[in-house]
């Protein structure tokens, strides 16, 4: 199975149409589409958006790997006693600077998936040195362009 069948099968799972599945992942419909008729590539940066929006692995969309939700999917997010209150507040500090850094805007929705997303992702990971920072600030990028 190619990645634009399981693009497919995303948006009858999620029962979208293609225009309400590329808004929430900030794409036009007729890019999404190209996709689905498998004339232009599912590209790492989109399938991250799907995955930051939807909680769709991008290892499943891109290579068929795992499972097609992520464990950690935003939607399913739960207060736990070892929340990390340094961690969140990091991750927000990052996505707003570098948000308005760039002058985009992201409905609050799509932010509170995002930080979630960045958090349940970065959770348990050593923050000391600056690496954390560094790599929040990677997935930002590479998910900017779909806010």
């Amino acid at each position: 199975m190619e990645s634009n069948e399981r693009l497919s099968i995303i948006l009858k799972t999620l029962k979208l149409k293609q225009n309400e599945f590329s808004e929430s992942i900030g794409t036009t419909q007729a890019t999404l589409s190209r996709q689905l008729k498998g004339i232009h590539k599912i590209d790492k940066q989109v399938a991250l958006a799907i995955q930051a929006v939807h909680g769709i692995s991008s290892d499943w969309l891109l290579y068929g790997k795992g499972e097609m939700f992520i464990s950690n999917k935003p939607d399913n997010f739960k207060y736990e006693e070892d929340f990390d209150a340094e961690l969140m507040e990091s991750i927000i500090t990052i996505v707003v600077r570098m948000l308005h850094a760039e002058r985009l805007e992201m409905p609050p929705d799509k932010l509170a998936k995002l930080i979630l997303y960045l958090y349940k992702k970065h959770n348990h990971e050593d923050i000391e040195g600056g690496t954390i920072d560094r790599e929040i600030q990677e997935d930002v990028v590479l998910l900017k362009n779909f806010s």
